[in-house]
């Protein structure tokens, strides 16, 4: 790849996209109790921003060591990212449950919960390659210097 920083600039943005903000997290003041709850998507977000960020100077430091890094590879990362910030960013796309009856009710809670394993499974599958491309390239380059 003839711009080596392509791929640190792009996941710095998506990372930049996956950053809480404070309206993600329930606050409540009443007098006399203040209290804050972490819901479990504003934990998800958190998550998934920290990996992105170790993910983006992971990025950085392979662009200060390599020559050249695998399009195909970059791709294929980018491509199981993307479904987890989509999820972090718009998450009334997959928590649109309207149903009147129990029976559909029921269906659409089981779509969701399934669609949003398969969206964090792509996301571990995502970044367990990355970090096996990243140990592999950086080892590989100690090897021969």
């Amino acid at each position: 790849m003839r711009r080596l920083h392509l791929p640190f600039f792009i996941f710095a943005m998506l990372f930049i996209l996956t950053i809480p903000f404070p309206g993600d997290m329930a606050t409540s003041v009443v007098p006399g109790w203040h209290t804050t709850v972490l819901t479990p998507y504003f934990l998800t977000t958190i998550g998934i921003t920290l990996v992105l960020l170790f993910v983006t100077i992971a990025y950085w430091r392979l662009t200060r060591r390599v020559n050249k890094i695998n399009v195909s590879f970059l791709v294929s990362h980018l491509l199981l990212t993307i479904p987890a910030v989509i999820f972090v960013r718009a998450p009334f796309l997959f928590f649109n449950i309207t149903g009147a009856d129990l029976t559909v009710l029921n269906r659409q809670i089981t779509f969701t919960t399934a669609l949003t394993a398969i969206i964090f499974l792509l996301f571990a599958v995502g970044q367990t390659l990355f970090a096996a491309y990243y140990l592999r390239t950086i080892y590989f380059k100690k090897a021969t210097t």
